[in-house]
């Protein structure tokens, strides 16, 4: 297993003695503890994040190409179609939902979805290279609910805890988890199309679709991983081999190749397994817990969400081997 050293080590040519630090050239980053949008510097090896470029930001989202960008001020969205401009331009997403709370975006920046936990709903934007199209929001509340008490069961229902899991490469199916007091479902929404169930799992923790369309969804409780082939049509559903060790907690799941990667807040460690076996066969361990594993780049994935300004930016990049970036945050100014 490797292990990383404190941020303030960050700077020298290696980590801990055992590889050389490396990092991406200059892209963009949302900055939840300053509420900006803040540009990521330098070369492999030297990359720190830099001043804002966009402020004001309540919540935001920059799409793998690491140049677009959603971002949300009070309940307004504004796509940003490239982020190098000072200052960059703010198209309206006019149509948008409110105050999407979870933006996920198409593996080739195309397009994304919007999300919001506060009303259970979600919302299809395509284009978004061309002009974008915001499509009719999806209301997902009716979904799956469970009753509070036994005694009326039919007055007195809980709608269900809801979360945007995964969107598939292109941007054209959404897959969210539905939890209500032990009940777990998952369902597949496509674009234009009503939500279908595609299974009952103890709890649904996360999800990520593989480059050839198959979903891999992990049940954290039951501890097993899930493979649905084919989930738009006839979806066959499978489960993997479970890790000899368990999963631990699992927050966000990512597939790369023929390799899943799985984050563990129990024990603040990225997780690699083979597909063809689920046997581990890297692993990551960091100094504090991992909470996503959003798409930044073609080839790297974002592991913290970052609370704090001073929080460096942690990058899981997948080649040309397995390893963990750490951007350090520089001054914003």
């Amino acid at each position: 297993m490797k292990r990383f050293c404190t941020a303030a080590l960050l700077s020298a040519a290696t980590l801990c003695g055992q590889a050389s630090v490396s990092g991406p050239a200059s892209k963009y980053v949302f900055d939840p503890g300053t509420q900006t949008i803040r540009a990521i510097i330098g070369t492999p090896g030297s990359a720190y994040l830099g001043k804002s470029v966009v402020a004001g930001v309540h919540f935001g989202s920059v799409a793998p190409n690491g140049l677009s960008a959603i971002v949300v001020s009070g309940t307004v969205s504004d796509l940003i179609a490239d982020l190098t401009p000072s200052p960059p331009a703010l198209l309206p997403l006019v149509g948008a939902m409110d105050s999407p709370d979870q933006i996920l975006w198409a593996q080739d920046s195309s397009g994304a979805v919007l999300f919001s936990s506060r009303t259970r709903s979600l919302q299809f934007v395509t284009q978004v290279s061309q002009q974008p199209v915001v499509h009719s929001s999806v209301d997902l509340r009716a979904l799956v609910s469970a009753p509070v008490s036994t005694i009326d069961a039919r007055r007195d229902r809980l709608p269900a805890s809801m979360v945007l899991l995964a969107i598939d490469p292109a941007a054209k199916m959404a897959v969210v988890a539905a939890r209500a007091l032990g009940q777990s479902e998952v369902y597949l929404v496509q674009n234009g199309q009503p939500p279908e169930l595609l299974m009952n799992p103890e709890s649904a923790s996360a999800a990520a679709f593989a480059a050839d369309g198959s979903l891999y969804v992990v049940d954290g409780t039951a501890g097993l991983v899930w493979a649905v082939r084919t989930p738009s049509g006839n979806p066959q559903i499978q489960s993997l081999p479970a890790p000899q060790d368990g999963l631990g907690q699992p927050v966000a799941v990512a597939v790369e190749g023929n390799q899943l990667y799985l984050a563990d807040s129990a024990v603040n460690q990225i997780r690699v397994y083979s597909l063809a076996t689920l046997e581990q066969i890297d692993g990551f361990h960091l100094d504090s817990a991992p909470s996503t594993l959003e798409p930044f780049a073609a080839t790297s994935f974002l592991v913290n969400a970052r609370r704090k300004p001073a929080d460096p930016v942690l990058l899981l990049q997948t080649s040309p081997a397995p390893s963990v970036i750490f951007i350090p945050a520089g001054a914003n100014q």
